[in-house]
């Protein structure tokens, strides 16, 4: 019997016509092998992801930009806005000098103007707006270690340039926070003895008395703490105790002499500056002792008791001063590393 053979016939085109064919088919397989075909269709709308997984998430909001760095390098600075303009006290270089260095920065033009010195050194104090004038509250007078807090404070007058002495506090403190509402001073916390004598006790100013008075403790005592005022109350966060970082965020009301405890910061951290910007409060910085220094930037929106994070500050530092004027919040000096060390920088944050 004959065997069938299993060669294609080729059909009546020709024997020219039919390799041209052949080759035809021969290339478009190469072709969509080359190109990564396959034998199944592919949706136009498919984005890959079931191969190349979910896209990476946005980046955390907010800008930062460079300004016009400090005239003196300081870190443990004060610093308050007024009349549209950051002013910066005090500070130090080492564990064992203070500065009595005051400069101003105007973020219009971007430019620092030096202003005349403190009546004395300071670094860790208060510094606060109040009737177009600024208090420079208690702190570290120049000495050795350990540092003495002082309860001094000191006005001074951009209309006129000069210092002068105002009434004292009802004790000394320093690496304390203070804010103005309704016309008052308040300071809050701090050390008031030596740098193991962590305090809660609140006092408040009033210049029409030129009298200083007690108000309810802080429920967590803490130094190296920061505040900013948002409707009327004064939001104090973060801060320490000796060497322990806290996240605590705790609310002050002076219409009712009373605090309430927040939802804690993502962060726990010392050595912060904060700043309030169209309702909300944004926290910079900190230090972890005998370790380094924190570049978080953190909001917390009083309206829903929620943290979001923000894009981290260029330049993590502690000691430092913040300050809001306009859409930007500008975060000025601070030291590098934790410990004694110091910087000129000036960065700006966009929420």
């Amino acid at each position: 019997m004959r065997k069938r053979s299993l060669a294609l016939r080729q059909p009546a085109l020709g024997r020219t016509a039919w390799r041209l064919f052949a080759s035809t088919v021969l290339i478009g397989f190469a072709l969509a092998l080359a190109c990564g075909g396959s034998d199944t269709l592919v949706d136009p709308a498919d984005d890959g992801d079931e191969v190349n997984g979910p896209p990476p998430p946005p980046p955390p909001p907010g800008t930062w930009e460079h300004r016009a760095p400090t005239p003196t390098s300081r870190a443990e600075v004060a610093g308050a806005e007024l009349g549209g303009k950051i002013y910066v006290a005090g500070g130090l270089t080492t564990l064992t000098d203070a500065l009595a260095a005051f400069e101003v920065y105007d973020p219009a033009t971007d430019t620092w103007t030096k202003l005349p010195d403190l009546p004395e050194p300071r670094h860790h104090a208060g510094l606060a707006a109040l009737d177009g004038k600024l208090y420079l509250t208690g702190g570290y007078p120049a000495g050795g270690w350990p540092w003495t807090p002082s309860d001094r404070v000191f006005r001074y007058d951009p209309e006129t340039g000069e210092w002068e002495e105002a009434t004292p506090m009802r004790r000394p403190r320093a690496a304390h926070t203070s804010a103005v509402v309704d016309g008052k001073l308040y300071v809050i916390g701090g050390v008031t003895i030596d740098v193991t004598d962590v305090d809660a006790t609140v006092e408040v100013y009033d210049p029409a008395t030129d009298r200083w008075e007690a108000r309810a403790p802080m429920p967590t005592a803490r130094e190296h703490l920061a505040s900013a005022v948002i409707d009327g109350r004064i939001y104090v966060v973060g801060g320490r105790r000796v060497n322990f970082n806290f996240a605590t965020l705790e609310v002050y009301s002076p219409e009712t002499d009373s605090w309430a405890t927040l939802p804690a910061m993502p962060t726990p951290r010392g050595g912060i500056a904060a700043a309030a910007l169209r309702g909300k409060l944004y926290v910079f910085g900190g230090e972890l002792l005998g370790g380094s220094t924190f570049k978080a930037t953190e909001e917390f929106d009083p309206s829903t008791s929620t943290w979001l994070q923000m894009a981290d500050m260029p330049t993590g530092r502690h000691g430092i001063a913040a300050a809001a004027v306009g859409d930007w919040i500008y975060v000025i000096a601070g030291g590098l590393v934790a410990g004694a060390s110091h910087s000129t920088t000036n960065e700006a944050f966009r929420p």
